[in-house]
């Protein structure tokens, strides 16, 4: 049996993000003119796709381990465990938990280094993604996914377990369960 070729390449992978930031680049033009402004909206949520194929591109270098579940099942408490992490480290925004992915890796840092890999536009004016230190509060309100610029999120942390940088777990956002409703909570009767 022969081994199978990748769907797309990881060259293909970075060209295609290279793209979707410069379809972002010229649509930010389109901003101000209300015409214009519902392409502009649609252009926008390009850094849904762009994450992913970050994620993706990701993949080809690194080992990602992935640590998923329910909401509130322990996903956070279990790495902060597994890493020993005190105090502010890797306190994710209370309630939902995170809502983009958070990378874990470690590597020769003496304490744990917060950053946040997210669009934002050169000094050329066109977007790319660009890798941004944090504090520990700017960190969990990142988690919270409400700025959509940031892709994703990567702990550092000092050699503990795995001793290879090109591993990292991620912490996928949680899941809810979704029960549909029965015949019955339809109609009202009882």
């Amino acid at each position: 049996m022969s081994a199978q070729k990748p769907m797309i390449s990881p060259y293909e992978v970075n060209e295609l993000t290279k793209y979707c930031l410069k379809i972002l680049t010229y649509t930010d033009e389109l901003r101000g003119d209300t015409a214009l402004k519902q392409a502009y909206e649609k252009a926008k949520e390009l850094e849904n796709s762009i994450r992913k194929l970050k994620i993706a591109s990701l993949m080809e270098n690194k080992t990602l381990i992935c640590v998923a579940g329910m909401q509130g099942a322990g996903k956070t408490t279990l790495m902060k465990n597994f890493y020993g992490l005190k105090g502010d480290a890797l306190s994710i925004e209370l309630g939902r938990g995170e809502r983009i992915p958070v990378l874990i890796t470690e590597t020769d840092v003496t304490a744990p280094v917060m950053n946040a890999i997210r669009i934002q536009k050169n000094e050329a004016g066109e977007y790319a993604a660009v890798e941004c230190n944090m504090e520990a509060n700017e960190f969990a309100h990142a988690s919270k996914g409400e700025d959509n610029s940031i892709l994703y999120l990567e702990m550092f942390v000092p050699y503990r377990h795995t001793y290879n940088s090109a591993v990292s777990f991620m912490l996928l956002p949680g899941c809810l369960l979704y029960t549909s409703p029965s015949p019955r909570d339809i109609s009202g009767s009882r």
